[in-house]
């Protein structure tokens, strides 16, 4: 199992303020998407054995363009209803393009490993 925690925050503190308030304004989906509470340690509690975790990092920076395609990818922004939609795509490219043309992502790359058992 392998999942990506994202920190764009901390390199870009101005831009991540300007996005917030981005989504406080457009950020309206017409049925609020709930996060699972989904937690890969319980593996151990079904029986799975061996159970291993390991971290590795990198750093992603993307353009105007490339920040509001990957956005796109979500699928809790994919339904939100125009013309809220455009008006928040719109302006997360603005933000960008307007903090440097870019925007820095510091990324945790998390693995888990462990056996079913025999």
């Amino acid at each position: 199992m392998m999942l990506t925690r994202s920190d764009y925050k901390t390199p870009n503190e101005e831009l991540y303020e300007k996005i917030q308030r981005l989504y406080d304004q457009y950020y309206k989906p017409d049925i609020p998407y709930t996060h699972g509470g989904f937690r890969y340690e319980n593996a151990q509690n079904y029986g799975f054995t061996d159970f291993q975790k390991h971290d590795f990092y990198g750093k992603r920076i993307m353009n105007p363009d490339e920040y509001v395609s990957f956005c796109g990818t979500h699928c809790d922004h994919i339904v939100i209803p125009e013309p809220f939609k455009t008006a928040f795509f719109e302006g997360l490219r603005k933000a960008v393009a307007e903090n440097g043309g870019k925007v820095t992502f510091h990324d945790t790359y998390v693995l888990y490993l462990t056996r079913k058992p025999l």
